[in-house]
């Protein structure tokens, strides 16, 4: 099994001191927590990031959510969902950068995982909206 840390190089596109104002202010917000649990979840989750691919899965992706799997789209790939008339179920966000709260669509109703790292924008844009709040384990 291949360790990550050692094969993949990450950068912080955002800068470590603007992360950490970040994290900062998400502490502060009255949202609850995303926190590991025991229970067992046994409906099928459908992950939609976007891409080349993604195009040709549209079909697949509209009949799993008809039959009962749970839809995540992360950062733009909520629009993108939209525009083929398929409404996420959830919005994950962890980007840092102010410039991510575009990714927040007025008129979609999920429910918004947001990494605590994201901008007070984004948390701004989300508004009194349902949204959950969790930690990404990275440096």
């Amino acid at each position: 099994m291949l360790d990550t840390a050692d094969n993949i190089e990450l950068f912080c596109n955002a800068g470590q001191r603007n992360v950490q104002a970040n994290i900062s202010d998400a502490c502060l917000r009255d949202l609850p927590w995303l926190y590991m649990t025991d229970k067992l979840v046994t409906r099928p989750a459908v992950i939609v990031g976007g891409g080349p691919s993604a195009r040709s899965l549209i079909p697949i992706i509209r009949d799993m959510q008809n039959h009962g799997a749970v839809v995540f789209a992360l950062n733009g790939a909520m629009r993108w969902l939209m525009a083929h008339c398929i409404q996420a179920d959830y919005h994950v966000i962890l980007d840092a950068r102010p410039q991510n709260a575009d990714f927040v669509v007025a008129h979609a109703d999920p429910h918004y995982l947001l990494a605590s790292q994201c901008h007070p924008d984004v948390f701004y844009r989300v508004g009194d909206k349902p949204a959950t709040v969790w930690h990404s384990h990275i440096d």
